[in-house]
């Protein structure tokens, strides 16, 4: 099934802020700061998808300031989808 980028970032950030961490209490402090980065990074990712960036960039946009391909990348690794 092919997804638009819009709903591959939505999906990733949907993931993160439905991920649990039972042993998040005995964590590294450098674990502990990536559990607490989920959410401002689900945030991100929402904001990639929301209109007008996904509807005017997409995986091929060569504007060098376009943050999509990055969020793209994020997405599409914390969904195990193709890089």
């Amino acid at each position: 099934m092919t997804h638009t980028p819009a709903q591959e970032l939505r999906a990733a950030a949907d993931k993160l802020r439905q991920m649990r961490f039972p042993a998040a209490m005995t964590a590294t402090s450098s674990t502990a700061a990536l559990i607490g980065a989920r959410l401002p990074l689900a945030d991100w990712l929402d904001a990639q998808a929301a209109e007008p960036v996904a509807a005017t960039h997409s995986s091929m946009c060569p504007d060098p300031a376009c943050t999509i391909n990055a969020a793209l990348a994020v997405a599409r690794a914390i969904n195990g989808g193709p890089q």
